[in-house]
């Protein structure tokens, strides 16, 4: 297992929805901060990554949510890179109660990326070493998902804006994720609480390209009740190219 990274933020405003729930984007958003912050307490890493144009993409992200953070509770935020292969690295995630209870937690697998020529690169030992992470002796497969929905029960069409793009010049991830849960509505958060999803990043998304929110709500039903759960599908797409699939469990409130 490698170095754990610990930090204790406030829930804010700008974290939540109306209803006072953390968002989706914004749990991915903290636990990404985390690792970032992590790294500035290595400076072999950070000065590495700077002079060689790398960086960490994630490729696949699967959360487990016991419950939602609240605006102004306090969380501990905890993070760690636990193993790598020749071209993925895992790194697990937690958000915590102050007295420790775990409120979310999340496996997400990275790819390392050259940024000048825009290709993901094998992972070298000294990177492995910086994080103090061990090789994984048997190489792990990630989640299948599909890459089309099997029923269109709903299409939310976009535009990648300014505000989407980072500074690695694509859409950020947590943007995908708002997309989606945009898509849905208040209404539906009303009713419906996540409490596991996997979301896996197919290929980029640039400036100005349109694309479509394709959402599978069939298996919700009439006869669910408080407590039962369900799971919805959803693809974000462009004309060629399938962009962001993601898996979501659901619990009735």
């Amino acid at each position: 297992m490698g170095l754990v990274y610990q930090e204790l933020i406030k829930v804010r405003h700008y974290h939540c929805n109306a209803l006072g729930e953390m968002t989706l984007p914004a749990i991915l958003d903290i636990m990404l901060i985390a690792s970032n912050n992590q790294e500035e307490t290595i400076p072999e890493a950070k000065e590495g990554f700077r002079e060689q144009g790398w960086a960490w993409i994630i490729t696949q992200n699967q959360i487990d949510i016991n419950r939602l953070p609240r605006y102004n509770e306090e969380i501990i935020v905890e993070t760690e890179a636990t193993t790598y292969n020749k071209f993925f690295s895992k790194r697990h995630y937690a958000l915590k109660s102050k007295d420790g209870l775990v409120l979310a937690q999340a496996e997400t697998t990275f790819a390392l990326i050259d940024l000048n020529h825009r290709s993901i690169v094998r992972i070298p030992e000294i990177v492995a070493e910086w994080y103090q992470v061990e090789k994984e002796v048997k190489a792990s497969r990630r989640k299948r998902l599909n890459k089309q929905v099997k029923v269109d029960s709903k299409v939310n069409r976009f535009e990648v804006k300014f505000l989407d793009i980072d500074m690695n010049n694509h859409v950020n991830n947590t943007i995908y994720l708002r997309w989606i849960t945009n898509s849905l509505g208040m209404d539906w958060f009303e009713k419906y609480t996540p409490i596991n999803y996997t979301v896996a990043y197919e290929k980029e998304m640039y400036l100005h390209q349109e694309g479509k929110v394709h959402s599978d709500l069939s298996a919700l039903s009439d006869s669910l009740n408080t407590g039962d759960t369900f799971v919805t599908q959803h693809v974000i797409d462009s004309e060629d190219n399938a962009h962001c699939l993601t898996e979501i469990t659901w619990q009735v409130k």
